[in-house]
């Protein structure tokens, strides 16, 4: 589902990019909307209901599929065109990365909250789910400021024109 609302959030941000011909406040509106779904993930607690769950899944699904998408433009607005190739394939690369070395720091988070809990219940899985959502607010936070420092040229530019 999350998959199906990245592509979408993909989508939509392409062609803002398109009306606005420039991509940092599309990039910095895309990482506000996946923190905000991140934030209201952080407070799940037993009597939240599916769809605040899914509500909360669609913003962070929306914005995470807006930051890919324009990642790859920022890379290939300002590389020269014989670099286009090896800026995508790093990019792509970076992201794999990240999203692998993600999983296992939330997991890490996650587990070693419920250790420390020392008893399995439910509640202790929600705070356990909290704490690692809580992780992922902190990278949100730090990509935030990240695209502050983005180079912002527009978007309509030949490749290696800086």
């Amino acid at each position: 589902m999350i998959n199906h609302f990245r592509d979408r959030g993909a989508t939509l941000a392409g062609w803002l990019i398109a009306v606005r011909k420039r991509y940092q406040a599309i990039l910095l509106v895309g990482i506000s909307i996946m923190a905000c779904g991140v934030f209201f993930l952080t407070r799940i607690a037993p009597p939240t209901n599916l769809l605040e769950m899914i509500i909360c899944m669609v913003l962070a699904g929306l914005g995470i599929g807006s930051i890919f998408s324009v990642l790859y433009l920022a890379a290939q607005n300002v590389l020269p065109l014989t670099q286009l190739g090896v800026g995508s394939a790093v990019i792509r690369y970076l992201g794999q990365i990240g999203s692998t070395l993600g999983v296992a720091l939330i997991g890490a988070v996650v587990n070693q909250s419920l250790i420390s809990s020392g008893k399995q219940t439910t509640a202790t899985f929600m705070i356990a789910l909290q704490h690692g959502f809580l992780t992922v607010l902190v990278f949100c936070a730090i990509a935030l400021l990240a695209a502050c420092f983005l180079k912002d040229p527009p978007a309509t530019q030949p490749p290696g024109d800086n």
